[in-house]
């Protein structure tokens, strides 16, 4: 029989180190329709559990073994120890390659711990299933929170009671950005808040296809299409907005140069296709990187005032003196 348990629930007991909770299963299953959005959550999520749990966490990715070596791991231990396996299955796997290691896990038992995510329930008399909604409540807000060790100030929880009040519909995926964005800038999260969250909820098709064509160099297409939409937005969001598609750019590029696509594909996500496909082989990451330090101090010029005129300039020096 399966048992089920709420997200924050879930995340409730990483806070606590409850793995009594958790690993008294053989099988955790993660269940969502939405199989794109959650993928980047749950390696959030794994990458968070593995300092703290008591099991070693170790990755299997479908796509890359074969289903008699996988089964044979999972039913393989060494001198009684337990280890969690978490099992990556594509929507591109093999339909029948699929089938064949659900109907496996459905009856399985130990002597392992194992995670798989995926948007059909599987039937086991000793499962956990985990429901990824489609989108986070102020709840998994709260609890994602104190999972990355963030201040949870009086402040803070205004500031994201003003989240909800400006987006109603804030995506799993979404509501874990804004966290980590406010992780890394500490002290300085409110300031993510009101700068960074329209960029990562704010994406629409004229910001991809402005981002398209500033990649693909084509200054005719961006300069007409960048006076249609820049006053859209505050002159604070440009600097903010192109410092994440540039470090995106040198984190994608990074790893595809040391052959780690996996991690290059969740760097990516974000990205005009164009430039995954073929243009970052294009453009150097000393390129890349200059452009966002360009932008770092573009930014501290428009907080104490400077011209708006600045952002011209860089994108001036970006199409006609190739930096």
């Amino acid at each position: 029989m399966n048992n089920s348990a709420p997200l924050h629930h879930f995340l409730s007991f990483l806070k606590n180190k409850d793995f009594s909770s958790l690993f008294g299963y053989s099988l955790i299953q993660w269940i969502s329709a939405d199989q794109e959005s959650k993928a980047p959550f749950l390696v959030e999520i794994i990458k968070i559990m593995r300092p703290i749990s008591p099991f070693i966490i170790e990755t299997i990715d479908l796509a890359l073994h074969d289903n008699v070596s996988v089964m044979k791991k999972l039913n393989t231990s060494f001198l009684g120890s337990r280890v969690c396996y978490w099992i990556q299955v594509h929507n591109e796997s093999d339909k029948s390659k699929k089938d064949a290691i659900f109907s496996f896990l459905s009856a399985y038992t130990g002597p392992h711990i194992v995670m798989i995510e995926s948007s059909i329930l599987l039937p086991s008399s000793s499962s956990l299933c985990i429901n990824i909604p489609r989108y986070g409540s102020h709840d998994i807000f709260i609890s994602l929170a104190h999972l990355l060790a963030l201040p949870v100030t009086v402040q803070f929880k205004e500031a994201i009671n003003r989240c909800f009040e400006l987006y109603r519909e804030i995506s799993i995926n979404d509501a874990l950005y804004i966290l980590l964005y406010c992780a890394i800038a500490g002290k300085q999260a409110m300031v993510v808040i009101d700068t960074w969250v329209p960029l990562i909820l704010e994406r629409t098709p004229q910001l991809f296809s402005l981002s398209y064509h500033f990649f693909s160099r084509d200054s005719r297409a961006f300069f007409s299409l960048w006076h249609t939409i820049k006053n859209k937005y505050t002159l604070h969001f440009w600097p903010s907005f192109w410092a994440d598609q540039i470090w995106r750019a040198i984190t994608y590029s990074v790893c595809m140069i040391q052959g780690n696509e996996e991690e290059a594909r969740k760097c990516g996500q974000r990205l005009p296709f164009i430039f995954t496909k073929k243009l970052w082989k294009k453009e150097s990451t000393e390129t890349l990187c200059k452009l966002h330090h360009s932008l770092v101090n573009l930014d501290r010029a428009f907080k104490l005032g400077e011209s708006e005129y600045l952002l011209d300039i860089f994108y001036f020096q970006f199409f006609y003196y190739k930096i």
